[in-house]
C-alpha cells in the first residue's frame, strides 16, 4: 500500500514558527512603513488606492508561505511502499499409519482405522507449507503418497484408505518396516527439519527391520518420530468375513507396546502419545501441530521515492518572487 512518510520529522515542529510571525506581521500592520507628506489628502484620496497598495499586505503571507514550504522540504517527505516479502521454512513430515486388521475396531467412531484418516486429513489441511508423505503398513509397508507440498492431493489419498488395500493375511503390524519407509522418502529430503508421526494398535509381530533399528536410522537421520497409540484398555469388536457364517463381530484385545514406543519417541527427540477416543486422538494431533511449527522469515525492502523537490521548488520559485516585488515594484525610496 503506497503511503507518505518523513525521513527527518523533527523538523516539523518549526511549522508553527513562520505562523506565528505572519500574526505578529498582521499586528504590526504599516506602521513603521515609510509615509509622504501631503498638504492636503484630498487629491490622493481621488487617486484612489493602486495594486501595489492592495498587493502590499500580501507580502507577509507570500513569506510564510515560503518558509513552511522550506520547512515541508527539510523533513524530507517521501512516497512510496514497503514491500514485505515471506519465506516459509517448511518441515518435511512423514505420516506412518497402521492398517493391520485391529485397525478396524469400533472402539472408535465407526472404526480405529476411519477415525484416524479423518483426524489426518485436519492435520495435514493446517501444514500450509510443510513437504507431506503418507506411508502405509500392515505385516509390511507401502508409500500411499511420496512427498508433495500439494497438501489437498495428500488429502484424497488418504481419502482412499480402505482395509482391502493389504489382504487378510497381510494386515498384521509391522512397526519397524513402517517407520524405515517413512524415513526412505526423507534421505535425499533438502528440508533439514524432518518429522515422523507414526500412528499403531497393535505391538510389532512381523516386518524384516526391527522397530528399533528404524528408531536407530531416524536418529542418524535427524528426523524427531512422534509415536501414537490407538486403543482403548478394553476389548473392542471388529467386524470380519466369515465364509460361512458370513459377516460377524469378532472380539479384539488391546496390545499397545507402550515402552517400546515411547522409547522410540525418546531416542528420536519426539514424543509419546496414547489416545483412546476420538477426541483424544484430535488433541493428540493438535498437540503434534503445535509442537512442530513452520517458521516463516520476513524480510522489508523500502520502496520510497524523495518528494521534497515538490515543496523545495515552489518555495524557491517564491522565494525569487518576492524579491523581485520587494526590490522593483516595492522599491523604497531612499
Amino acid at each position: 500500500m503506497f503511503s507518505w512518510r518523513w525521513l527527518h520529522p523533527e523538523f516539523l515542529i518549526l511549522l508553527p514558527i513562520p505562523l506565528i510571525w505572519l500574526v505578529w506581521q498582521w499586528r504590526r500592520g504599516l506602521r513603521g512603513q515609510p509615509a509622504v507628506l501631503f498638504s492636503s489628502s484630498a487629491a490622493l484620496m481621488a487617486a484612489g488606492s493602486s495594486l501595489r497598495v492592495k498587493v502590499l499586505p500580501w507580502l507577509p503571507i507570500l513569506r510564510t508561505l515560503v518558509l513552511v514550504l522550506g520547512i515541508v522540504a527539510l523533513a524530507r517527505p517521501q512516497y512510496g511502499y514497503v514491500e514485505r516479502r515471506q519465506t516459509a521454512m517448511g518441515i518435511d513430515i512423514a505420516m506412518a499409519l497402521d492398517i493391520s486388521g485391529s485397525m478396524d475396531a469400533m472402539d472408535f467412531k465407526p472404526t480405529r482405522l476411519e477415525s484416524a484418516k479423518s483426524v489426518l486429513k485436519e492435520f495435514i489441511s493446517g501444514r500450509e507449507n510443510d513437504r507431506l508423505s503418507v506411508v502405509l503398513f500392515g505385516s509390511n509397508a507401502m508409500v500411499l503418497s511420496p512427498p508433495t507440498f500439494d497438501r489437498h492431493a495428500v488429502t484424497r489419498m488418504v481419502e482412499m484408505i480402505t482395509p482391502d488395500l493389504f489382504a487378510n493375511e497381510e494386515r498384521q503390524t509391522a512397526i519397524g518396516m513402517g517407520l524405515a519407509m517413512a524415513l526412505k522418502g526423507m534421505e535425499d529430503s533438502p528440508i533439514e527439519n524432518r518429522v515422523v508421526v507414526l500412528l499403531t494398535d497393535g505391538e510389532n509381530n512381523a516386518g524384516r527391520i526391527e522397530p528399533m533399528e528404524a528408531a536407530a536410522m531416524a536418529k542418524a537421520l535427524g528426523a524427531r518420530v512422534y509415536t501414537i497409540g490407538v486403543g482403548s484398555n478394553r476389548t473392542a469388536m471388529r467386524e470380519v468375513f466369515d465364509p460361512i457364517l458370513g459377516r460377524r463381530l469378532h472380539q479384539v484385545s488391546a496390545g499397545i507396546d507402550e515402552p517400546l514406543l515411547r522409547e522410540i519417541a525418546e531416542m528420536t527427540g519426539g514424543k509419546f502419545y496414547v489416545a483412546d477416543d476420538d477426541e483424544t486422538l484430535r488433541a493428540v494431533y493438535r498437540s503434534i501441530d503445535e509442537l512442530e511449527k513452520s517458521e516463516i522469515e520476513t524480510s522489508a525492502h523500502d520502496n520510497f521515492d524523495e518528494r521534497f523537490s515538490l515543496f523545495w521548488l515552489p518555495a524557491l520559485f517564491l522565494l525569487g518572487f518576492d524579491l523581485l516585488l520587494r526590490g522593483f515594484w516595492f522599491g523604497r525610496l531612499p
